[in-house]
């Protein structure tokens, strides 16, 4: 019976790795990538997609992806701060860009990567306080500008077509920013940050 037991464990790795020793990131093979992250909003919430991704690509020679990127948050929350009082916060972000991913073909199941993007992205904040009496004030806030995102992670092959790819990706963003009510001239930023996923 173990014998059965492990030629059977035997068998199955073995029709995995030869499945999975063709994984695609050959000339010619489109790619399409989904991403979408959790934020924590308060100790009790969760708020899914706060960034949502799409990438898509073409490998124009073995291992060299070239494609878009669409990046996409919307978020709406309404708390009492008071009896009285009401806020309603609004969150957007749109972004569109270039990338360029390099696979290398390490071994049949998993192939790391180093990638840069180039991304236009446009960020809204709207906060508006309703009172219980009198008018509603709104304060909002809008930035947008080039991000750049080098990237660099592994891509492991659960299928020839299917991969899970996690990564550390780094964003600097060089941004124009805008408040209402006016408050003097726009602002120029620059900003960066790492995220790991």
């Amino acid at each position: 019976m173990k014998r059965i037991a492990i030629l059977s464990f035997v068998l199955v790795f073995a029709i995995a790795g030869a499945a999975l020793a063709d994984k695609k990131i050959d000339q010619g093979t489109g790619y399409v990538g989904v991403a979408s992250n959790l934020a924590l909003t308060n100790p009790n919430t969760f708020l899914m997609g706060s960034v949502n991704t799409v990438e898509g690509g073409y490998f124009v020679i073995d291992g060299l992806e070239i494609g878009g990127i669409l990046s996409l948050m919307y978020s709406n929350d309404t708390n009492e701060i008071t009896d009285a009082d009401t806020t309603t916060t609004t969150d957007t972000l749109f972004g569109i860009g270039a990338q360029l991913k390099y696979f290398f073909d390490a071994s049949p199941i998993f192939a790391p990567y180093l990638g840069l993007g180039l991304q236009y992205a446009s960020y809204s904040n709207s906060v508006e306080v309703e009172p219980d009496s009198g008018d509603s004030t709104t304060d909002e806030y809008t930035s947008s500008g080039i991000i750049v995102m080098p990237k660099f992670g592994m891509a492991f092959f659960l299928t020839k077509n299917f991969a899970l790819d996690p990564g550390l990706y780094i964003s600097y963003a060089s941004l124009s920013n805008e408040m209402t009510p006016d408050q003097g001239d726009s602002l120029e930023s620059s900003d960066a940050n790492m995220d790991i996923g």
